[in-house]
């Protein structure tokens, strides 16, 4: 089985399908066909191409895409076009944007390391500050004998 030919849904386009299937119906070559919308068999398979339009009727304004199975004889093998509405489809594996994929667990990565970081550093920090506390205890401490050896 070939890869799926994706393309942006476009009336002309399946106008010229319909216009294929009919051609080789009426030459005594029938060519096998199955609608799907977004997943949903609409048109079962068959060679028939009255009934190539029945589609529309499950097409509402959320349906994503349009596949168009076109069969190879009585076997199994087919041709499969998308057809697909609004902004383009995501490319990757089986619709998954690998890309952003990586761009987020890269970014969650970043992310980490600069928390660590960042504790490492408060904790650095807290345990200078408790190093200065008790220096400044110790000269306070100092600074009280200082002040008792003067004379009054």
């Amino acid at each position: 089985m070939a890869l799926p030919n994706k393309e942006k849904y476009e009336q002309k386009k399946i106008d010229n399908l319909l216009h294929y299937l009919r051609l080789y119906h009426e030459k005594g070559q029938p060519i096998d066909y199955e609608i799907l919308v977004d997943g949903f068999k609409a048109v079962r398979r068959t060679s028939d191409p009255d009934m190539f339009t029945m589609f529309e009727n499950f097409v509402t304004a959320d349906t994503r895409s349009i596949e168009i199975l076109l069969f190879t004889g009585s076997s199994n093998n087919n041709e499969k076009r998308i057809f697909y509405f609004g902004e383009d489809q995501k490319e990757g594996l089986s619709g998954v944007d690998v890309k952003n994929i990586v761009d987020e667990e890269v970014q969650r990565k970043l992310r980490e390391k600069e928390y660590d970081a960042l504790r490492d550093e408060n904790k650095n920090l807290k345990q200078h500050i408790a190093d200065l506390e008790s220096e400044v205890d110790e000269l306070e401490k100092h600074n009280a004998r200082l002040e008792l050896k003067q004379s009054p």
